[in-house]
C-alpha cells in the first residue's frame, strides 16, 4: 500500500516537473519571437522622429517554411456560366486577354501579364440594391468573393477603403492559418451595387522545407523607413502591418508550381502597399 502511494507521488511529481518545463520552454519561445514592450516603444519613437506613425500591432515572427503553390486553375468556362448563365455574351480575343461581355456585365481573363487573373466590370451595379447598410455591403462583398473564386479557398477581409460614395474591400485567402497575399480578391461597391472586381488564386499545395528564421517586425520597419525616406519626406501613417506569403516576382511561364516565401505587408493611409521579405529583409514593391 505504501509502495503504491509512493509510486503515485512520484508520478504526480514527474507530471508537475514536465508541465513546468513545458510552460518554461513555451514562454521562452514566445519571448524569443515576440517583440518586448521596450523594443516596441523604441521603434515607435524612432518612427515618429522620422514622421512615420504606426497604427497597427506588430506580428510575431516565428520561423516559417516556404509554401508551395501551383499556377491558377483555368476557371474561364465555369465563371462565364456562373455569371451569365443562359444570357448571350459576346466573346473577343485580344493579344493579352479573353473577354466575355453582355449588355451590362463583362468578364476579362488575363492571358499574359498575370495569367489566371480575372477582371469583372458592370455598367449597371449588380448584386445589391440601393442604400444597404455598411455591414450588409460587407456581406455582399464576401458573397461576391465566393462567386469570383467559385467558392474555392477560405477568404477573409484584410482591408477596407471607403470613399464618399463607394467602398473597396480587400480579401486574402488563409491557408492552414497563414495569409496568402498573392491570393487576393478586390471588390468595389458603390451606392447601388458592385461595379468592379478582380481576383487571382494560386492553388496552395502545402508547406515545404524546414522552417527558416524570420527578421523581426521592427527590423522590417526600420528597413522600410530607410527606404521610403530616401525619396519621400511627407508624413506617413502605417494603417496595416501583417505577415503572410507573397509572390516576390512575377510568376514564370510554363511552370507547374512555385515556392513562395513569407513577407511583411505594409499598407499606408494613402493606399500604397509595400512588401518586405521576412527571410532576407529586402523590400519589394509590386
Amino acid at each position: 500500500m505504501n509502495m503504491q502511494k509512493m509510486l503515485n507521488g512520484f508520478i504526480i511529481i514527474f507530471l508537475i516537473i514536465n508541465m513546468g518545463l513545458f510552460l518554461f520552454l513555451h514562454q521562452r519561445e514566445v519571448t524569443r519571437y515576440t517583440l518586448s514592450n521596450e523594443r516596441i516603444l523604441q521603434l515607435e519613437s524612432i518612427l515618429e522622429k522620422n514622421d512615420i506613425y504606426l497604427l497597427d500591432h506588430l506580428p510575431d515572427f516565428y520561423p516559417k517554411s516556404k509554401l508551395r503553390v501551383s499556377m491558377p486553375t483555368d476557371m474561364e468556362k465555369e465563371l462565364v456560366e456562373a455569371f451569365f448563365q443562359n444570357e448571350e455574351a459576346r466573346f473577343t480575343i485580344s493579344a493579352n486577354a479573353h473577354t466575355h461581355e453582355t449588355s451590362k456585365e463583362r468578364l476579362t481573363f488575363d492571358q499574359v501579364n498575370e495569367k489566371g487573373r480575372v477582371f469583372y466590370g458592370s455598367s449597371e451595379p449588380t448584386f445589391i440594391t440601393k442604400n444597404l447598410l455598411g455591414h450588409e455591403k460587407s456581406k455582399t462583398a464576401h458573397d461576391f468573393v465566393k462567386a469570383m473564386t467559385l467558392g474555392k479557398g477560405k477568404y477573409e477581409l484584410t482591408d477596407q477603403r471607403d470613399g464618399d460614395d463607394f467602398s473597396i474591400y480587400y480579401y486574402n485567402e488563409r491557408f492552414l492559418g497563414e495569409l496568402i497575399f498573392s491570393n487576393e480578391t478586390i471588390v468595389r461597391i458603390e451606392e447601388e451595387g458592385v461595379t468592379e472586381a478582380r481576383a487571382i488564386r494560386y492553388v496552395p499545395q502545402g508547406f515545404v522545407s524546414n522552417p527558416f528564421e524570420l527578421f523581426p517586425a521592427d527590423e522590417a520597419l526600420y528597413k522600410f523607413m530607410s527606404y521610403i525616406r530616401a525619396f519621400e519626406d511627407t508624413t506617413l501613417t502605417i494603417t496595416d502591418l501583417d505577415l503572410g506569403y507573397a509572390m516576390g516576382k512575377s510568376a514564370l511561364e510554363n511552370v507547374i508550381w512555385m515556392e513562395i516565401e513569407p513577407y511583411y505587408r505594409i499598407k499606408l493611409s494613402t493606399g500604397q502597399t509595400y512588401f518586405i521579405n521576412a527571410y532576407t529583409n529586402e523590400i519589394y514593391r509590386p
